[in-house]
Order: C-alpha cells, then sequence, then structure tokens
C-alpha cells in the first residue's frame, strides 16, 4: 500500500509539473508586439531582452490642440496599439506616442525644415516638459494598462548657425519637439529630469514592469 500510494503520488505530482510546464511555455511563447515604425522604440525596447516583433500602427495621429497633455498622450498611444490589436487573435499589443510642450503649445513632428527650426527656437534655452502615453493590450481577453509618463527637459541656448545645421540633417523633421536626444541633439540637453527613455518614445522601466501584469517578462 505504501508503494502503490508513492507512486500514485509520484503521477501526481508528475502530472502537476508537466501542466505547469506547459502553461509556463505558454506565457513565454506569447507574441508581444510593438505597434510603431520608430527604430528608436525597437532599440530601446530590445534592451529588455522581451522577444517581440514590430508591427506598424496605422493609426492616424491627431495633435488635438483643445485637450490635455496627459489625456492626448494616452490616447495617441490607445490608438496605436489598438489598430494593431485588432489584426490580432491572442498577442500582447504595445503603443506608444510622445511629443513636447513648451508654453501651452503642444510640439510633435515638424515635418518641414521652416517649422522644425521654430520649435527649436522655442526650445533653446528653456526648460520644456516631455509627454510618453503608452498602451498595452492583451487582444486575448481585452485586458488594457496605459499611462504616461511625464519627464522635464532643459536646454542651453542655441546659436541660430547650430540650429540651421542640425535641420540641414534632416533628422528633426520626424521626431518629436524637432530633436532627437539620443543623436544629433545629444548635446542640447543640459539637464533631463525623469525618464531619459520616455524622451526617446519608450518608457522601457514602466513598460517592462507593466508587462508583469500580462505575464510577459525576460525571466
Amino acid at each position: 500500500k505504501v508503494a502503490t500510494l508513492w507512486i500514485r503520488d509520484s503521477v501526481v505530482s508528475a502530472s502537476y509539473h508537466c501542466v505547469l510546464s506547459r502553461q509556463v511555455d505558454n506565457v513565454r511563447m506569447r507574441k508581444v508586439i510593438l505597434a510603431s515604425a520608430s527604430r528608436w522604440r525597437k532599440e530601446v525596447f530590445e534592451k529588455s531582452r522581451i522577444p517581440f516583433v514590430v508591427e506598424t500602427s496605422d493609426y492616424v495621429e491627431d495633435m488635438d490642440p483643445h485637450m490635455s497633455p496627459k489625456r492626448l498622450a494616452r490616447m495617441l498611444a490607445e490608438g496605436k496599439a489598438q489598430s494593431v490589436a485588432i489584426r490580432h487573435k491572442s498577442a500582447v499589443v504595445i503603443g506608444a506616442d510622445v511629443f513636447a510642450e513648451y508654453d501651452g503649445k503642444k510640439l510633435g513632428k515638424p515635418i518641414t525644415p521652416q517649422k522644425a527650426k521654430q520649435m527649436l527656437t522655442l526650445l533653446s534655452g528653456k526648460t520644456h516638459l516631455v509627454y510618453t502615453g503608452y498602451c498595452i493590450i492583451d487582444a486575448k481577453n481585452g485586458k488594457k494598462k496605459s499611462g504616461v509618463v511625464v519627464t522635464k527637459v532643459t536646454f542651453r541656448k542655441l546659436a541660430r548657425e547650430e540650429i540651421d545645421a542640425y535641420v540641414a540633417t534632416k533628422e528633426p523633421l520626424a521626431v518629436a519637439g524637432a530633436y532627437a536626444i539620443q543623436k544629433g541633439a545629444a548635446s542640447f540637453c543640459t539637464k533631463v529630469v525623469g525618464d531619459y527613455y520616455a524622451i526617446v518614445g519608450f518608457p522601457l522601466s514602466r513598460i517592462v514592469e507593466e508587462l508583469r501584469d500580462f505575464g510577459i517578462s525576460a525571466d
């Protein structure tokens, strides 16, 4: 009887571990999608060591001037994540968006050299805020978590020639606030209070922490 009981306990234990192992494997195999065409976000997210794929969002951004910065940042991130999540049945999708704000003016991507120069001139020698919205959606059950990270950035006084030379590289045209702190505008900033990666467009620490609630981690 003792031998039989031991064997049964072993079988039950083995079965439990097999089920648990499958559940863990299923969590690890969950497809994680970064809903962004930004190579900067991709490079930042890669630092987490969490496997993911990139899928471009077709969400059309609307920089509503009447909406509060935090509400707008969250809405844009949710829009990007949702536009990709609806294409999948079980993926975990991450969307993010970023823009600068100074004196009540929201500064997205300038697109044109003229607007880029105007933005950089406005920010020169001043402190502005960067709003980075993020949203995580589980396409399998509709679970959603979103938030906004606010970072304070101070620029030194920029010479007109510096602004012209930087805009000539065309780098500022496609980035929020007309500057890429991780590239050509690295020397413009004298002080950053908050999350550096949020300025780049992807608040890595916050998102990795939130992903744990979806069963996603690098462990």
